[in-house]
């Protein structure tokens, strides 16, 4: 199998320009340097996401690669992700509890604030779920398997460049994302297909987006009720 020129642009995007994205918006979050208010980084992403899932799906029918594969999971295995996604959310109320000041402020950087920014994160999620799964269980792990005749490093490599794309989320978040990528690139092998990694991904990120809101909230600004500003301004 041969791939023509889009592949090589699809590559350098997803496995080098992805990263590069990752570790910049890593260091302008160290450095303290403002960032875009969320709600219109939330808007910049889901274009990007829609971006990298059209690009993705050109890019594998010129090339002729499929990418969804051609097997529905069975009705057990998707009974067995219900009860994984159920014990993922418990040990994520459980995290989020027992995070650090400083990593409760990184989060909410990401995270959404309240109902409107949670509308825009479940755009974000679905996208997020079809977009890098299809990119980077898909498409690059076929091209990079083929190429270097290596399953093994195919897995590697993207799953490498999938880890350092999300180093907004600090190092910590750089390994747990390349320990889920490796999870999801297994699910790929047992249900020989994207389906199950998509479906997980999407519930995940929501899951994380809505005990974020619920949990990571700073605490109310005190507000003085207008009857008792009014009596203090008399007073």
């Amino acid at each position: 199998m041969t791939f023509d020129g889009s592949m090589r642009v699809f590559l350098t995007f997803v496995l080098l320009g992805m990263p590069a994205v990752g570790v910049a918006s890593y260091f302008r979050v160290k450095s303290g340097q403002p960032l875009p208010p969320k709600l219109r980084r939330y808007r910049a992403v889901i274009v990007l996401q829609i971006f990298i899932i059209s690009f993705t799906i050109i890019v594998a029918k010129r090339n002729a690669v499929e990418i969804f594969g051609p097997i529905w999971p069975s009705l057990w295995s998707w009974a067995l992700a219900a009860a994984y996604m159920v014990l993922i959310g418990l040990s994520l109320r459980r995290g989020f509890r027992r995070l650090s000041e400083q990593r409760k402020e990184r989060a909410r950087i990401l995270l959404p604030d309240d109902e409107a920014q949670f509308r825009l994160w479940i755009i974000i999620s679905v996208l997020a779920g079809l977009s890098e799964e299809c990119a980077y269980r898909g498409l690059a792990y076929a091209a990079v398997s083929h190429q270097l005749r290596s399953g093994a490093l195919g897995v590697a490599i993207c799953s490498t460049a999938f880890g350092i794309a999300h180093m907004l989320q600090g190092w910590r978040g750089v390994l747990g994302t390349f320990l889920m990528a490796l999870v999801f690139h297994a699910l790929v092998f047992l249900t020989a297909g994207l389906y199950m990694p998509i479906a997980i991904h999407i519930v995940y990120d929501l899951v994380v987006g809505y005990l974020g809101m619920r949990m990571l909230i700073p605490p109310a600004k005190t507000v003085v009720a207008p009857a008792q500003a009014g009596s203090q301004g008399g007073l």
